[in-house]
């Protein structure tokens, strides 16, 4: 895919005015657009930290491929909406290097672009932080990650009945409704949740092994805090909160990255398994970017493409699919990783799914580092992930 912005002033970069035309070709067909006219303070603001739309190469993005989350946007556009995004990976989604924040990892970065330019976006499903770069997640005494259970295999708030502090959850933005996700089995606990220290609502997570979810409500503030209580009768696993306005029919961007996650860790599980997780949270598009730990140890290209297949799988039950290779490491994974890249891009475009090719648009580490885009031998930095999110948004526009 070639993606170039035609009538800038190459000499200012950016004009007092600039109409920034987007002429793009995906699988052979040309489409073009135009975005918003910017003055300079706020182009550069926008386009800075991403660069200026480069070449984004790109497989398998149709409309019949992305025809779900075309409807949704539309939807979304009209007031109908609202529509969820997933991004699924490991320590590159969750944004490692980035700067502490998830606000600097690729998902954060691809809100804002899409709140720009396509249709109001805000934060989505957010998931227990198995590196401390969510300040919203709180833990009392008591609740800690599973570590053996959850997104990736691992991330999971688990408390068993002598705990005895919360955990809370504070989005920092008007809502009013919260998503609890958590895991089921028939000897888990009842878990309490309430919205500012009001009414607690009671839920059991007794049941046949797979994933739920209840719901709590309050009226719209940015100032709401959920907490949800130690546990009774057994352990409880909580899995994730989705907080949000009811009535703001706009795009939800979730963040599902775990850090030194594989595969194998998504896909394995039984009830407990990553891919019920995603079931049940149903997103209408789901990202996904694995590769940079299934290549430490390495695990086989073939069984790679089972897992990243079964993942696909998972994903498609509610919503398309958007595949990104990783970006290439500076030792021995690289070699792997590109074999990875190749069996990605097959499996995307056999099962349906668009495919971005990050590593071929980073070229290789040194090239990446010479741009300023790397953290280590392995995770970009704010600029690379700035990069990255580009990437996803120009694809997503050309659909």
């Amino acid at each position: 895919m070639a993606f170039k912005p035609v009538g800038i002033d190459e000499n200012s970069l950016f004009p007092d005015r600039v109409e920034t035309r987007l002429s793009t070709t995906i699988d052979g067909k040309v489409a073009t657009g135009v975005l918003p006219k910017l003055n300079k303070t706020d182009a550069a603001a926008t386009y800075a930290p991403i660069g200026l739309l480069p070449s984004v190469p790109a497989y398998g993005v149709t409309p019949a491929n992305l025809s779900k989350f075309r409807a949704k946007l539309s939807a979304t556009r009209v007031g109908i909406g609202p529509m969820k995004v997933l991004c699924v990976g490991d320590s590159t989604t969750l944004g490692f290097g980035g700067g502490g924040s998830y606000q600097w990892a690729f998902p954060a970065r691809l809100k804002a672009l899409l709140n720009t330019y396509l249709a109001p976006t805000v934060d989505g499903l957010s998931i227990p932080p198995n590196v401390a770069n969510d300040t919203r997640w709180a833990t009392g005494a008591g609740w800690a990650l599973s570590g053996s259970v959850g997104w990736g295999g691992v991330s999971s708030y688990l408390a068993a009945t002598s705990a005895t502090g919360n955990l809370t959850y504070t989005p920092g933005v008007n809502v009013d409704s919260f998503d609890v996700y958590f895991f089921t089995s028939a000897n888990n606990g009842t878990f309490g949740a309430s919205i500012n220290g009001g009414a607690v609502t009671n839920t059991s997570t007794a049941a046949a092994s797979g994933v739920s979810k209840m719901t709590i409500t309050a009226t719209a503030s940015a100032a709401n805090v959920l907490t949800i209580t130690p546990p009774t009768g057994g352990s409880v696993y909580i899995l994730g909160v989705d907080a949000y306005l009811s009535t703001a029919k706009n795009i939800r961007v979730g963040n599902a990255g775990v850090s030194g996650s594989t595969s194998t860790g998504w896909v394995n599980g039984g009830g407990f398994s990553p891919m019920n997780a995603i079931k049940s949270y149903a997103p209408d598009l789901t990202i996904l970017m694995l590769g940079i730990n299934d290549a430490t140890a390495p695990l086989s290209t073939a069984s790679h493409t089972l897992y990243i297949e079964q993942i696909i799988d998972a994903a498609k039950v509610s919503g398309d699919v958007l595949v990104l290779s990783v970006v290439p490491s500076s030792d021995s994974r690289a070699a792997q990783e590109a074999l990875y890249r190749d069996a990605d891009k097959a499996s995307a475009v056999a099962k349906g799914a668009g495919f971005i090719d990050i590593y071929a648009r980073f070229n290789t580490h040194a090239a990446a580092s010479a741009l300023g885009f790397m953290s280590d031998a392995a995770h970009p930095n704010n600029l690379g992930y700035g990069d990255i999110a580009g990437a996803v948004f120009s694809t997503l526009s050309a659909v």
